[in-house]
């Protein structure tokens, strides 16, 4: 007979910290495993960020035995009558997907973790997740089990944002037939017309004890283009700034970060500050010098990335949020990523659906400049 899972809750950083090998090992076995559930990310934001805020993870566990991770904490927002308390993952604010780690048992996970948030969610709390991948396991156990907890909380979800990606070959042939002519013609004459004139290189960071140089060199170009417009850029802020490069130094020890450069006469005239894991490529933040800009060296760059993951034997390129032009032109594919609110089912509880994005709008806008996220 099995046992009943239990949840237990962890508000304290130092078993936070403890927990870094068995959060890994479970995340390897999870359908839904991504970078950004990594207790290298979650723990290496949570000492940046997780100030004013309390953690909140949930481990579910069969007898002692961990089989599932919920990495949430509590923040708060508003003031007086809008006051209320938001739990969320843990590192989403500089994320691109959120989810849940589950390994076992995965139906009665989700229903050990609904009881408990009937026992924690009042009027004054909202639970969300920002950026769940529309193919996400526990998008679809969510969905298949809401109506054992309907009575009690209400689940609303809608499309938060749209991220292209590619699923890649195992030739960087193979990939060219997949573009247009024009395109592959256009790619061609870009980088024949650059190498006519310029000595071009591609270099590439992984793993590298003396990873500071290329870092702050990456941070510089970023910036460089950001000054030349008078806008901050986000590097500008100095706890975003130590936040990317701990983030470097952590996945650089596991080699999941991706760091590269396109040199030009020796110059660095584009880089993309990117990771991988698990098979995937993540291209995460872009640096390039606009003085290069008829060349398309963003790209060049993407092309170079495309062929170095495909010799690496990645099954996916993902281009992460945001549906910009730029990225169709590598790929017709794309995901959405959901947003699911879970609320008490009790006045005024059905309207924060539709208020709290509102909320936290005005909130984010009163806390951060709007050019300071560029």
């Amino acid at each position: 007979m099995k046992s009943k899972l239990t949840v237990r809750l962890v508000t304290d950083t130092k078993e936070f910290e403890s927990l870094r090998d068995v959060w890994d090992r479970l995340l390897e076995k999870s359908c839904d495993k991504n970078i950004y559930l990594t207790w290298e990310w979650i723990f290496t934001w949570w000492r940046h960020y997780g100030n004013r805020k309390n953690l909140n993870i949930l481990l579910i566990e069969d007898e002692s035995r961990i089989v599932g991770i919920i990495p949430l904490m509590f923040s708060r927002f508003g003031k007086s009558f809008i006051k209320f308390d938001v739990l969320k993952i843990i590192g989403i604010a500089n994320a691109d997907f959120d989810g849940v780690i589950l390994t076992e048992r995965k139906e009665e996970c989700i229903l050990s973790f609904i009881e408990y948030l009937t026992k924690v969610i009042d009027n004054r709390t909202v639970l969300i997740f920002s950026e769940i991948p529309e193919d996400a396991e526990f998008l679809a156990l969510m969905r298949s089990q809401y109506l054992t907890f309907s009575k009690s909380l209400i689940m609303n979800e809608s499309v938060s944002t749209t991220c292209p990606y590619i699923l890649l070959p195992t030739t960087l042939n193979e990939y060219f037939k997949s573009l247009r002519g024009k395109r592959r013609h256009n790619l061609r004459y870009a980088l024949r017309s650059l190498q006519k004139k310029h000595a071009v290189e591609f270099r590439k960071f992984i793993a590298n004890n003396n990873s500071g140089g290329q870092i702050e060199e990456f941070i510089e170009l970023h910036q460089k283009r950001w000054r030349k417009k008078n806008i901050k850029g986000i590097f500008h802020d100095q706890r975003t700034r130590k936040f990317y490069i701990d983030v470097a130094n952590v996945f650089s020890k596991k080699k999941w970060l991706n760091l590269s450069f396109i040199d030009v006469d020796g110059k660095a005239i584009s880089a993309v500050y990117g990771f991988r894991y698990s098979q995937k490529f993540y291209y995460e933040i872009t640096a390039f010098d606009t003085e290069y800009a008829k060349y398309s060296m963003g790209n060049l760059h993407i092309m170079f990335l495309i062929e170095d993951a495909i010799k690496n034997g990645d099954k996916e390129f993902d281009f992460l949020m945001g549906d910009e032009a730029y990225k169709r032109y590598y790929t017709r594919l794309s995901r959405r990523n959901f947003q699911i609110i879970l609320t008490k089912k009790r006045f005024p509880a059905n309207w924060w659906p539709r208020l709290l994005p509102i909320i936290m709008r005005l909130n984010s806008i009163c806390r951060h400049s709007l050019l300071g996220k560029l």
